[in-house]
């Protein structure tokens, strides 16, 4: 048997930098993009930006960006600080996120906000609304849109558990947030709060699945 074998010459792979951020648009990306339906790029910074808070940017797929949002624009950063997951598009074509922190009712509770194409941001919800934060506080995780409008979404901490260690109660949340496009209010429901620990909450975004029918969360526990 005679065997042969040929190189076969792959095209040159071209690595082009867009932008680079200089901390008055933004610093530490701590998140991905989302590719919006316009085919423009939109994404969070989690330090930099006007306050040093973060931003929120949109990039055309050319590299041209514009600073949309900085967060603690308002006093006492009730509209939130501290961008660090990524952002979802709406089936209205608004995006909706989380802060870490700010909101409120202060520096450890966080909030869920939605910010227009144009810039305009509207907190949805802060945490730590209720009693020792059993609704939930640092909700470090990204948002999903179910099949049914609601969005999902995960807290680090707060729920039901009154254990605290320094600043942090709680465990961690599981919950829901339902907006309603016409009177632009949204309410929040806790779906679990987690009782015991044994490890930590994997801050990850809930998922749909293939099925889009039923939603998960991860949480790693460490032997």
């Amino acid at each position: 048997m005679l065997c042969a074998t040929t190189a076969i010459a792959l095209p040159a792979q071209t690595f082009t930098t867009l932008h680079s951020f200089d901390g008055t648009d933004g610093e530490f990306l701590n998140a991905g993009l989302v590719q919006a339906t316009n085919g423009d790029f939109y994404g969070t910074t989690y330090f930099g930006g006007a306050n040093v808070y973060g931003t929120v940017f949109k990039i055309t797929p050319s590299g041209a960006l514009t600073t949309l949002y900085s967060f603690c624009s308002q006093t006492n950063c009730t509209d939130g600080q501290y961008p660090s997951v990524a952002l979802v598009q709406a089936i209205s074509g608004d995006f909706y996120g989380t802060t870490d922190n700010g909101g409120a009712n202060g520096y450890y509770g966080g909030t869920i906000f939605k910010i227009a194409r144009s810039g305009t941001l509207t907190t949805l919800y802060s945490f730590c609304s209720q009693t020792n934060c059993t609704d939930g506080s640092d909700p470090s995780a990204a948002l999903v849109q179910a099949t049914n409008g609601n969005f999902y979404g995960t807290t680090g901490y707060g729920g039901a558990s009154s254990s605290c260690v320094s600043f942090f109660c709680g465990y961690g949340t599981f919950f829901k947030i339902t907006s309603s496009k016409s009177s632009r209010r949204a309410s929040r429901s806790g779906l679990l709060s987690f009782a015991r620990r044994r490890g930590r909450v994997n801050q990850l975004p809930v998922s749909n699945t293939a099925t889009r029918k039923t939603h998960a969360f991860r949480r790693e526990v460490n032997a």
